[in-house]
């Protein structure tokens, strides 16, 4: 089987992008998920996020790392315009979203995150603290089963003296 070059990926993606004006969106052609998130087969062994990719390939890394984001600023899934793109954390991200989109989710700051879980452990219900507050009832389950943002909840139980998983956490 004969090795691809790298600058033959990088001919194949971006004949896959209808690449437009400097601050416009590239609007990725081929393959999508469900979510329009444009992915490339970079290989037999799977596939890229196209956003990665071209993130990637615009700064001349390779691989694209696999511990951070890459961020839209334009909030549009399927753009691969480098120049709309950065690396970032999830939490970052999160943020980013939170900030351009007030109704999707609200971010909450870690101290106000700490508190709320700190009321679900003290035994108020994650849909009475989220009813109150106007926070999702699932983000806050998900800090008080440790599953977004386990720093949250291991902060809250450090707080409040208490060992790990030695309540029983009232999640309605």
């Amino acid at each position: 089987m004969r090795k691809v070059r790298a600058e033959e990926v990088e001919a194949h993606f971006w004949a896959k992008v209808d690449v437009r004006g400097e601050d416009d969106c590239w609007e990725w052609q081929a393959g999508k998920n469900q979510r329009g998130y444009g992915f490339i087969r970079r290989n037999i062994y799977g596939t890229s996020a196209a956003h990665r990719f071209a993130l990637a390939s615009h700064q001349g890394i390779e691989p694209p790392p696999t511990d951070v984001f890459a961020l839209h600023s334009c909030d549009n899934p399927g753009c691969v315009n480098p120049s709309h793109l950065r690396w970032g954390s999830n939490q970052d991200n999160c943020k980013d979203r939170s900030e351009r989109n007030p109704g999707y989710s609200k971010w909450v700051e870690d101290e106000d995150a700490i508190h709320l879980v700190r009321r679900c452990l003290a035994g108020e219900s994650a849909y009475a603290v989220g009813k109150a507050t106007g926070i999702s009832r699932t983000a806050i389950c998900n800090w008080l089963k440790g599953k977004s943002r386990p720093e949250i909840l291991a902060r809250a139980r450090e707080l409040a003296g208490q060992e790990p998983q030695t309540e029983q956490l009232s999640l309605f």
